[in-house]
């Protein structure tokens, strides 16, 4: 697996993400960046297949922010609570976990039934 330092602009979502979906166990992934250069590369995490592609300059904070979080929810929560983990960040009042979404240039997450804001990422 790469050693090489996440940059900050990847680093800031990637940590706020991480604190909301290790809360309670606190299990966290090993993860590390795969650079293609200054502003873009590939985030991976020890024990998963599929990293997350990032390019700095396509898209805005908020959607970064939301990228990241919806990979980790997706990909690296399974992978360290295993296939019968109980989805983390449960949606309050349903069977469900919330889901990243980007609000009007705010990276929430939202109840899918709804699609009502519940929560700032990183903010839980």
């Amino acid at each position: 697996m790469p050693n090489n330092a996440i940059p900050e602009w990847v680093e800031v979502p990637l940590q706020a993400a991480l604190r909301d979906l290790a809360a309670g166990d606190g299990a966290k992934p090993e993860i590390a960046w795969c650079p293609e250069g200054d502003d873009a590369g590939t985030v991976v995490a020890a024990g998963v297949e599929e990293g997350k592609r990032l390019v700095r300059d396509d898209v805005s904070p908020a959607n970064l922010l939301v990228e990241v979080a919806d990979w980790l929810q997706s990909i690296i929560v399974p992978a360290v609570g295993g296939a019968q983990a109980s989805p983390r960040l449960a949606c309050p009042g349903h069977d469900h976990p919330m889901v990243a979404k980007n609000v009007y240039a705010v990276a929430w997450w939202t109840c899918p039934a709804s699609q009502s804001p519940v929560a700032l990422i990183g903010e839980v």
